[in-house]
């Protein structure tokens, strides 16, 4: 079983900002979630990018949008398409050490890599199910 609040934010001082994966609502109610501070998801976005251009492959939209400052960052919950959502699962299974250790800051490696571990988890397991994911920028 995740703790879903492993890595959110909010919990540490200084540390107020993050993004939430939502699956499906529930009579209204967000309660399938997973809170990802700040503190993880920049170290991660980051990689991903990096790869992404050291190996002159096309960026994941979730993170092209992430580094843009557009998209899901423009506030609310967004939904994700299934492609984005796959493509992004499939980026973070290939981050290794090396792509986030100079990224990291209030975190350490293997606590990243651990969290990129539950992203994608948490986002395989959905698209397994076939429900909808969805992101805010928090």
């Amino acid at each position: 079983m995740v703790d879903v609040d492993e890595f959110a934010h909010g919990y540490r001082y200084g540390d107020y900002s993050g993004v939430v994966f939502y699956g499906p609502p529930t009579d209204g109610f967000w309660l399938d979630r997973l809170a990802v501070s700040n503190c993880y998801m920049r170290p991660l976005f980051h990689s991903v990018l990096d790869r992404a251009w050291r190996d002159g492959r096309p960026v994941p939209q979730l993170a092209a949008e992430w580094n843009a400052v557009a998209g899901w960052r423009n506030g609310g919950v967004c939904e994700v398409p299934t492609v984005d959502a796959a493509e992004f699962a499939s980026a973070l299974a290939q981050v290794a050490s090396a792509d986030v250790a100079e990224h990291c800051a209030g975190c350490t490696v293997e606590e990243c890599l651990h969290c990129a571990a539950i992203v994608r988890e948490f986002v395989g397991s959905r698209l397994a199910r076939g429900v909808s994911l969805f992101i805010e920028d928090d």
